[in-house]
């Protein structure tokens, strides 16, 4: 943070994100003589506010604006990429429409069609056995034109969202992340060789 003005020392607060702004009696106040400082023991993949109170000989400053931040919800190895595959029927984007990827409430990623009809492939890491969700924020033109579909590591389409279904500002999917490959994989690439009228080879 900035000096507002000639001071070197200041209270610095951490609360969970959408607490009551806080006063200066408010309990958990920490002093600073540097504009940073390293908070150690805050829980992972939560949402938090943080406030700053400038230390003068008349007295504290009332708290800074809020800052808002969220701690990592999983280490990078714990995570693995989840395709989200957007498309447009009229092939001219999104036209302002945007879907968020949540995990724990915590938005991981945004995805929006800038342009074309797709399909575009947007890779985005998931942590393993967390829920995670797909919602669909308000606002954007021409809702009905917009189609995504989730396919998880391992190529298992788990969710299809066609042109003209849903509704904005509402929540379109729910699942847990899952890195670990299938013990059994599925057979894969599946192939008409031959056919006459009453037979058919297929691999």
């Amino acid at each position: 943070w900035t000096a507002g003005g000639t001071e070197t020392a200041w209270q610095v607060i951490v609360l969970p994100a959408g607490s009551p702004a806080p006063t200066a009696a408010t309990p958990g106040w920490v002093p600073a003589t540097t504009n940073s400082i390293v908070y150690t023991t805050l829980t992972a993949a939560t949402s938090y506010d943080f406030y700053v109170m400038a230390v003068c000989g008349t007295g504290n400053s009332v708290p800074s604006i809020k800052g808002t931040f969220n701690t990592t919800i999983c280490d990078p190895a714990n995570q693995c990429n989840y395709t989200f595959r957007l498309t447009d029927t009229f092939g001219d984007g999104w036209n302002g429409n945007t879907m968020s990827v949540r995990q724990n409430g915590i938005v991981v990623a945004t995805l929006a069609l800038p342009t074309g009809g797709g399909p575009l492939n947007v890779n985005v890491p998931l942590c393993d056995g967390l829920a995670f969700e797909l919602f669909w924020n308000a606002g954007g033109s021409f809702p009905g034109e917009v189609g995504v579909s989730i396919i998880d590591p391992f190529t298992e389409v788990l969710y299809t969202k066609p042109a003209g279904t849903g509704a904005q500002n509402s929540l379109l999917y729910t699942g847990m992340g899952n890195c670990t490959p299938p013990t059994c994989p599925k057979p894969i690439n599946l192939n008409m060789i031959a056919s006459t009228t009453n037979s058919i080879t297929v691999g």
